[in-house]
């Protein structure tokens, strides 16, 4: 059944769609009078729905509601380096479907892209395509590009954080073992560029009490580690406890 991310007050039961919901319910999916669609409140809570349609709106008139059972009971911010061409699209619409609570795009010193916060709107509509295509209950957050040293202060908040070092494996922690250590339920990985972090920056992840972690001995793309990472983290707090 298809689905749609509304603001819903908890008092209405019946509600018109948005301009962009409205317009793909008529012109792409010809949806008719009768149709049930799922409406999300991106709270957490679906409603099942029934929609009608005039020459220039379409309603939803909203039934019975329960709750989305694929929302994860942790969150998970991945501190994505900004990489070349559409990888960073990529990302956003793997670590969506694997549950992630938001991604902050980051800025570093190997960094080569421009930082172009126009395509900000672009990355949440991918987001929100992401959620409906996997269900999930909320539309994961991407956060405005920051710099490293923003990126800190966004992870003070954050119980749990570690960044995923390709290098000095011996010295790190491995990544399951991480996973095991960690109290509560909030985690963010910092995930480097294509030509990895600097030991500049590497040591001010160490002042910054952020963790090192290894993601296994080879090297993995920085398109693929994010992703790695998310399966894996879903995985252990949630799969096999199943």
């Amino acid at each position: 059944m298809f689905r749609f991310f509304e603001n819903i007050n908890e008092n209405e039961d019946l509600i018109k769609l948005s301009g962009d919901n409205a317009s793909h319910i008529k012109t792409v999916l010809r949806l008719c009078n009768g149709d049930e669609i799922v409406v999300c409140d991106g709270k957490g809570n679906d409603y099942s729905a029934v929609i009608t349609l005039d020459k220039n709106n379409v309603y939803a008139k909203l039934n019975e509601k329960t709750n989305n059972i694929s929302e994860p009971d942790y969150h998970l911010t991945i501190f994505q380096a900004l990489p070349k061409a559409d990888k960073f699209e990529l990302i956003i619409q793997k670590c969506v479907e694997l549950g992630v609570y938001s991604i902050v795009p980051v800025i570093t010193e190997r960094v080569i892209v421009k930082a172009d916060g126009k395509k900000l709107d672009r990355w949440q509509k991918i987001s929100e395509a992401a959620a409906k295509q996997s269900q999930r209950g909320t539309i994961p957050i991407i956060n405005e590009i920051v710099t490293l040293k923003n990126a800190f202060k966004i992870a003070a908040n954050i119980e749990n954080c570690a960044v995923a070092y390709e290098k000095n494996v011996e010295e790190s922690i491995f990544m399951k073992e991480w996973i095991n250590s960690c109290k509560g339920d909030d985690y963010a990985v910092f995930i480097g560029p294509e030509g990895g972090f600097s030991e500049k920056e590497i040591s001010l992840f160490t002042e910054n009490g952020i963790t090192m972690i290894s993601m296994g001995s080879r090297i993995l793309r920085t398109e693929t580690a994010p992703i790695v990472f998310a399966a894996c983290l879903g995985y252990d707090k949630t799969l096999r406890n199943i």
